[in-house]
């Protein structure tokens, strides 16, 4: 073969690999490092979603302490206001300003249910329920008082049981004079799990392993505690395991991206240490990724191979022709054609 068909069938065989090669490279590398944004942005998601919910049920927190210190609440309980009217007027306008709330109670000293926006309950002793007398007696010792998820037995919802003492502020010690509770009504945090994407599994966990609220269809094991699953919560609670992980598990062995977020309080809430799992099958999760690299990678190849041809014309006109010629010259002065 003649120096310059076998230069260029080199040369044009090293531009191709090298095109494979770089094509190679630069999809892993893009996809790794969209992959990398996707997880990111899982977690950063995670953060903010319990974030939300923090902050919804510091809100609540907030708001049972506001009803305490209602003037007109204040004042019928200590005596100074003998018309309960107003107050239950008012009592039925709080729900919509400060909750909302499945029901309020206001309790006297005595443990007896002054005004409530439940029909019936009025002049019952509240001591009587399990939930209400830990949230009320918390509330009497002077503690803003609230708990994990419970029933409710009052109206068999799922619900959190808010509590604030009420002081009678015009006296100098200000003693406690009654108490307010109020169950938060749990739909205000399921539509905030409710409203993501059902591609994506959204789970809230309480610590002991009980699921509290999915966006995916209600499953039979909803308010349930699974000893599975506080197993698997308390893992995820240990500070080494990692925030973002790729397991097995989600359907029918599908691999999933998954997120754990925990429940930390906002301000003076504190929390109930639950945990939200984030699980989107990989398949959906870094489809972007891999449509990406692909797309750069078909525009950076036209590109690597075009320097590759221009590299070859380069050294076809500079290096290789030049070589051949003098190539070509030395054969035939060595075969006694001095004329060259």
């Amino acid at each position: 073969m003649r120096l310059l068909p076998k230069a260029i069938f080199i040369i044009l065989g090293g531009a191709l690999l090298t095109t494979l090669v770089a094509g190679y490279f630069v999809f892993i590398f893009t996809k790794s490092a969209i992959q990398t944004t996707v997880k990111e942005k899982q977690e950063e998601l995670g953060r903010q979603t319990v974030d939300k919910i923090d902050r919804l049920l510091f809100g609540y927190y907030i708001g049972i302490q506001n009803i305490a210190e209602e003037e007109h609440i204040e004042r019928t309980l200590s005596g100074a206001l003998t018309d309960f009217k107003i107050i239950e007027r008012r009592i039925k306008e709080l729900p919509f300003l400060t909750g909302p709330w499945d029901v309020l109670f206001i309790v006297d000293k005595k443990g007896r249910i002054v005004v409530s926006t439940m029909p019936g309950e009025k002049g019952k002793a509240f001591t009587e329920e399990p939930f209400g007398k830990i949230a009320y007696d918390s509330a009497m010792s002077g503690t803003v008082y609230y708990s994990d998820v419970v029933i409710s037995e009052d109206t068999g919802k799922p619900t959190m049981i808010f509590a604030a003492p009420i002081r009678n502020r015009e006296e100098a010690d200000q003693p406690i004079i009654g108490a307010v509770l109020g169950h938060l009504a749990w739909p205000a945090v399921t539509e905030l799990i409710r409203s993501f994407d059902p591609a994506s599994e959204y789970a809230l966990y309480m610590r002991d392993g009980m699921l509290i609220a999915t966006n995916q269809e209600i499953p039979a094991n909803i308010f349930a505690r699974s000893e599975q699953a506080a197993h698997i919560i308390e893992k995820l609670f240990s500070a080494n395991h990692p925030a973002t992980e790729i397991e097995k598990g989600f359907g029918e062995g599908v691999e999933t991206l998954t997120t754990h977020a925990h429940s930390t309080g906002h301000l003076t809430y504190k929390g109930n240490k639950w945990l939200l799992l984030i699980k989107t099958p990989t398949a959906i999760a870094f489809a972007p990724a891999t449509d990406t690299a692909r797309r750069i990678v078909f525009l950076i190849l036209p590109v690597v191979l075009l320097a590759s041809l221009l590299t070859l014309v380069f050294l076809k006109r500079f290096i290789i022709r030049p070589i051949a010629s003098f190539t070509e010259v030395a054969n035939s002065i060595a075969g006694g054609d001095l004329a060259q």
